[in-house]
């Protein structure tokens, strides 16, 4: 009790001034004239002691603001650091111009896209940035583990068949990918029983014998894949997530 009264008396005052003044409006005998002063001086003390213990809006906003600031620097060093790591992988297990890896984000039933990186400025585009979960090799290495396709020439009716049977995607979708891949390799991470998925990584290529089932101890034999698995796992808060769009109205 005697902690509320310490954090709380502005707000008795308030009330009991409230409650005195309207006692004397009630009753209206001249010896409550005392009383309504009384309750008037109490209401007036309530809001100068609220006024001081509560923070301005304008103190609030600047606090709201830092703290947004803050977060954006800390997401764009995030960011900085999964790019430089993703270049060193494709430097280390030497992908071509014809290569790429892009590495994604399970969230609310989606998966969001963090970066990618190739020697080609086209493939390194980003195209979609959100992709369904029960979509493409991303969808079946998350749910199995890994990945490994090796699919007919594009354009192929055989290669039609595995975008839209195999991997799900529309006829509109593939048919606008910057990527038309020969060979697909993919992984969930990270990997071990006693860690929690986080998401897939992909490597994709649009020629034949350049990435196989071997590069997934390719990738795994990278410092910098070791290195990026464990940042992703402790900074995991700082990632972008469909579920913190759409709690904000997205």
């Amino acid at each position: 009790m005697t902690i509320w009264l310490y954090y709380n008396w502005h707000q008795l005052l308030l009330i009991l001034g409230g409650g005195l003044t309207a006692s004397a409006q009630l009753f209206r005998a001249g010896w409550l004239v005392g009383l309504t002063c009384a309750g008037i001086a109490s209401t007036v003390i309530g809001a100068i002691g609220l006024a001081c213990r509560k923070p301005s809006y304008s103190a609030l906003k600047t606090e709201n603001e830092a703290l947004t600031s803050e977060s954006e620097h800390r997401r764009t060093v995030v960011s900085a650091l999964i790019r430089l790591l993703l270049a060193d992988i494709s430097r280390t297990m030497q992908l071509t111009t014809k290569e790429r890896i892009s590495i994604y984000l399970h969230d609310d039933g989606a998966f969001v896209m963090l970066d990618r990186n190739s020697s080609s400025p086209a493939l390194e585009k980003h195209g979609r940035t959100i992709y369904p979960e029960d979509q493409g090799a991303v969808g079946i290495a998350w749910n199995t583990g890994s990945h490994f396709s090796a699919l007919p020439r594009c354009g192929t009716p055989e290669w039609i068949d595995a975008m839209e049977n195999k991997y799900k995607f529309p006829s509109t979708t593939h048919a606008e990918m910057k990527m038309k891949p020969r060979y697909i390799v993919a992984m969930r991470y990270p990997e071990g029983a006693l860690s929690t998925p986080l998401g897939v990584v992909v490597l994709e290529s649009d020629q034949t014998n350049t990435l196989g089932p071997n590069s997934i101890d390719d990738l795994r034999a990278t410092p910098s894949w070791e290195t990026l698995t464990a940042f992703l796992t402790s900074h995991s808060d700082a990632l972008p997530r469909m579920s913190m769009a759409r709690s904000k109205g997205f």
